[in-house]
Order: C-alpha cells, then sequence, then structure tokens
C-alpha cells in the first residue's frame, strides 16, 4: 500500500510539476510579446512624430516665405489668405505672425477666424500643450529679417502614427503571439512526453498477498 501510495504521489508530483512549467513559458511568452509589440508601435510613433516634425517645419518656412511681401507692404489681408491655404492641413491648430520687435501683427486659428483678437489669442495660448509642437521660422525679404512665423501643429501620439505602421504593428504582435503558443504547446508536449517516460519507468508497486488466517 504505501509503494502505491508513493508511485501516485510521484505521477502527481510529475503533472504538477508540467502544469507550472507549462503556466511559466505561456506567461514568459506572453511577456515577449507585449514588450516585442509596445516597442514596434514606440518605434513606429517616434518615427512618425518626427516625420511630422520635419513636416510642419518646412511648412512654416514655405509660409513665412509667402508672407515677406504681405508683412513688409503691411497687407494683412494678403496674409489672410496666405494662411488661409492651412484649412487643408488639419495638424495646423494656429498660426502667429510677429513683427522684428515680436509685437502680434495677427494670430490665425482654423474655425474660429470671426473671433475678436483677444479670444484668438487665448485659444492660441490654450492650444500651446504638452502634445502641441512650436515651429518657428523667420519672415525676411531681401535679406532683412522683417519679423517671426510661429505655427502650432499636433503632436499626439495617435495623431501622428500612420495607419500603415499601426497596421505593421498589429501583424507583428499577431505572429508573436501565434509563436508563443506554438512554442508554449510544444514545451508542453514534450514535458507531457517526459513525464509519459518517467511513468513508465517507474515500477509497479507489488502487493502482498493477503493470507487467510
Amino acid at each position: 500500500m504505501t509503494q502505491t501510495n508513493e508511485a501516485m504521489q510521484g505521477r502527481g508530483e510529475f503533472a504538477s510539476r508540467d502544469n507550472r512549467t507549462f503556466l511559466a513559458s505561456m506567461l514568459t511568452s506572453l511577456l515577449a510579446v507585449a514588450i516585442c509589440s509596445y516597442g514596434i508601435v514606440f518605434m513606429q510613433n517616434r518615427v512618425a512624430n518626427e516625420g511630422a516634425r520635419a513636416t510642419t517645419s518646412a511648412v512654416t518656412q514655405v509660409i513665412a516665405y509667402n508672407l515677406a511681401a504681405p508683412v513688409a507692404f503691411g497687407d494683412m489681408d494678403a496674409a489672410r489668405d496666405v494662411l488661409a491655404s492651412l484649412e487643408s492641413r488639419p495638424d495646423i491648430k494656429a498660426v502667429k505672425i510677429l513683427d522684428h520687435r515680436d509685437a502680434v501683427l495677427s494670430i490665425y486659428v482654423p474655425g474660429k477666424t470671426d473671433l475678436s483678437f483677444y479670444r484668438r489669442a487665448a485659444a492660441y495660448k490654450d492650444l500651446i500643450t504638452e502634445d502641441a509642437h512650436l515651429s518657428t521660422a523667420p519672415i525676411e525679404l531681401d535679406g532683412e529679417v522683417l519679423g517671426r512665423l510661429e505655427i502650432v501643429s499636433k503632436d499626439t501620439v495617435q495623431g501622428q502614427i500612420h495607419d500603415a505602421g499601426r497596421e505593421f504593428a498589429v501583424l507583428i504582435a499577431a505572429f508573436a503571439l501565434a509563436c508563443s503558443f506554438c512554442l508554449s504547446s510544444i514545451i508542453f508536449l514534450v514535458l507531457r512526453t517526459n513525464a509519459a517516460k518517467a511513468e513508465e519507468l517507474t515500477p509497479e508497486p507489488q502487493l502482498s498477498p493477503v493470507r487467510e488466517s
């Protein structure tokens, strides 16, 4: 009877150890998938943000160049016409034109052009948050600095990441998750096979015959 209990206890320990090992391998695989997915998404976000900032800086320089003549002649109607071209860019949140003394000449906030200057100034100030990127460029004409242009652009991760990059990250995460499940299944099968071999090598308990009195 003692040998039977020992054999059963040994098999139970094998099964318990297999389950713990399988669970540990599964959790490790899931953790690896999470880290890999986060790293891919982080890199995609970083590349997208850097690309968006470079694009905004280029747009700022072009707008500053086009504003040179209107600012030089004090034609703010022409300046507003130049800024109106930014309506097609949803990432541009606000624009400020300053003269060479840093006095504000005009503030342009898409969708709020009918507001007074002071309300547009308040809206411009509210848009400058940690989720925004401020790009500046000098306004020059014939080598003379007439002023400065500031553009506030959207700089949030969700707004910057490209759809292709997000789909690629999801695809990699799904592939890594499938690989982790396959690896965990292989580990589980190997452990079960080893446990079965160990059970085969375990001698069957020999029961002593019961003597009749």
